[in-house]
C-alpha cells in the first residue's frame, strides 16, 4: 500500500511529464489523448495501490523502487508512534483538504441554486442534433438570466443551461456546434472527470503539480470538444472561432461543477480551432498506445520472480534500527516442498547500509545472507519445508558515508521491500 506522500510523488511526476509533453502533443495527436492522460495521473494521484504484473525475470527497476522507498520511509519516520495522537503535518494536511472540500463545496451549491433558480425551456432543441449523439439518459433544458454562454451541470441527470435569451429564441437562434457542444461534454462523462479532478486537488492541495494539472485538464477537455465539435458538424473553423468570441465578449458566472462552452482561456481554444487538422489514423492509433503506455508505467507494479511460484511479497518501514538490531515482517513465509530453494528480489533506500536478510523456522534455525542497500538478488538456498519468519536485520558496526556523530540518526528510518520465490 502507497501512502499519501509516495502516491503524490508519482502522480506529480507524472503531471509534470505530461505538461511538458502538452505543447507537442496538441500539435500532433487527437485532442482527446490529453484527457485521457489526466485521468491516468488522477487515478495514480487516489489508489493507495498498484496492480501486480507477473515478468519472469529481473527488470533492474531497483533505483526507481529505491526512490519510492525513501519516500515511504521518510513518512514512515515522520509519523507518530502509537498512541501519540495525530502529528501537526497530519493536522495541517486535514485543514487544507478541509478547506478545498469547503471551496468545491461552495461551488457546487452556487451551481444547485442556479439550476433551482433556472426555468424549464423546451423548444426542440435536442432534434437538432445528429442521431449518433442521442443519449439514453434524459437530457433537460434550462433558461437562465444569469448566464452568458451555455454550461452543462451534472452527470447522471444532465441539465444545459441556455441564456434566457437565446432559450426565449428556440434551437433556431442557437449555433448549432454551441449545443453539439455540450453534448459531447454530457457523452464523455466530463462533469465526472472535472470531479476526479476536483478530489485530486482536495486531497493533494499541498503540490503544485496537483494544481497544475486541474488547471491544464479543464482546458483540455474543452479543446476535446472542440476538435470533436468541428469533426462531427462541418462547421467551419472561422464560424466556430466567431461564435467563441461573441460567447467569450459576454462573460457570465461559470460554476466549478459546470462546463461552459466559452469556459476559460479562451485564446488557447481559439488558436486550437484554427489549426485544426482532421488527425490521421496511425496519429489515433499512437494516442491510443501512449495512453496505454502512461497507464501501465503509472498503475502497474512489476513484480520482479526469478523462481516460479510467489511465496511472500511485502513492502515494510522500520524506525530507530540500530546497529546490530532486527525487525520480523508480519506474518509467516511458508515453504510447502522440502529441499526448496528460496530465492529472493529486494531494494532497499539506502544504499551504503549492511543488512541481513533471513527466514528463521520455530526452532530458531536461521537461513540468512548479507547484503548491501540498493537492491539485489539471490538465493537463501534449500529450505525445509515449513512456515518460517521473515526478518531483516542491521549488520553495521558503523554506517558508511556520515561522519561518526550523525551515524544514529542515518540509521533510523528506512523501508525494505522483499519478493521471494521457490
Amino acid at each position: 500500500m502507497l501512502n499519501l506522500l509516495q502516491m503524490s510523488l508519482a502522480g506529480g511526476a507524472l503531471c509534470l511529464l505530461i505538461a511538458l509533453a502538452r505543447p507537442l502533443l496538441l500539435r500532433t495527436l487527437p485532442k482527446r489523448v490529453l484527457p485521457a492522460l489526466w485521468l491516468v495521473a488522477a487515478l495514480r494521484l487516489l489508489l493507495p495501490f498498484s496492480l501486480p504484473l507477473r515478468l519472469g525475470f529481473v527488470l533492474g527497476l531497483d533505483l526507481a523502487a529505491g526512490a519510492v522507498q525513501a519516500a515511504g520511509a521518510a513518512a514512515a519516520g515522520a509519523a507518530p508512534e502509537a498512541g501519540s495522537g495525530p502529528s501537526g503535518l497530519f493536522l495541517l494536511w486535514l485543514a487544507g483538504a478541509a478547506a478545498m472540500l469547503a471551496w468545491f463545496g461552495l461551488g457546487h451549491i452556487r451551481s444547485l441554486r442556479l439550476l433551482r433558480q433556472a426555468r424549464p425551456c423546451g423548444g426542440g432543441f435536442a432534434s437538432a442534433l445528429p442521431g449518433e449523439l442521442r443519449l439514453r439518459r434524459r437530457v433537460e433544458f434550462r433558461a437562465s438570466g444569469r448566464l452568458a454562454a451555455p454550461m452543462t451541470c451534472g452527470v447522471f441527470r444532465p441539465v444545459i443551461l441556455l441564456p434566457a435569451e437565446l432559450a426565449g429564441a428556440g434551437s433556431a437562434r442557437l449555433p448549432g456546434p454551441v449545443l453539439l457542444h455540450e453534448y459531447v461534454h454530457i457523452r464523455r462523462f466530463d462533469a465526472l472527470k472535472k470531479q476526479l479532478f476536483a478530489l485530486c486537488l482536495c486531497l493533494h492541495w499541498f503540490d503544485p503539480l496537483v494544481w497544475l494539472m486541474y488547471a491544464l485538464a479543464g482546458r483540455d477537455l474543452e479543446l476535446a470538444c472542440d476538435e470533436a465539435v468541428l469533426a462531427r458538424s462541418g462547421c467551419s473553423r472561422r464560424d466556430y472561432a466567431l461564435t467563441l468570441i461573441s460567447f467569450a465578449e459576454r462573460r457570465g458566472p461559470l460554476p466549478s461543477a459546470g462546463s461552459g462552452f466559452c469556459g476559460r482561456a479562451a485564446e488557447e481554444r481559439i488558436r486550437c480551432i484554427m489549426r485544426y487538422k482532421k488527425k490521421s489514423a496511425p496519429a489515433a492509433a499512437c494516442a491510443l498506445l501512449l495512453v496505454l503506455l502512461a497507464a501501465g508505467a503509472a498503475l502497474l507494479r512489476v513484480d520482479r520472480q526469478i523462481g516460479d511460484r510467489r511465496l511472500w511479497s511485502d513492502t515494510a518501514a522500520f524506525s530507530e534500527l540500530a546497529p546490530g538490531a532486527e525487525q520480523s515482517f508480519p506474518g509467516f513465509v511458508s515453504v510447502t516442498e522440502d529441499a526448496a530453494e528460496v530465492q529472493y528480489v529486494y531494494s532497499y533506500a539506502r544504499s551504503g547500509l549492511r543488512l541481513e536478510l533471513g527466514l528463521r523456522d520455530a526452532q530458531g534455525v536461521e537461513y540468512a545472507v548479507a547484503v548491501r542497500g540498493g537492491g539485489g538478488s539471490g538465493s537463501l538456498g534449500k529450505l525445509p519445508e515449513g512456515e518460517y519468519e521473515l526478518f531483516v536485520r542491521n549488520a553495521e558496526g558503523q554506517a558508511e558515508g556520515p561522519s561518526a556523530g550523525q551515524a544514529e540518526n542515518w540509521l533510523a528510518t528506512g523501508a525494505v521491500s522483499i519478493i521471494l520465490n521457490a
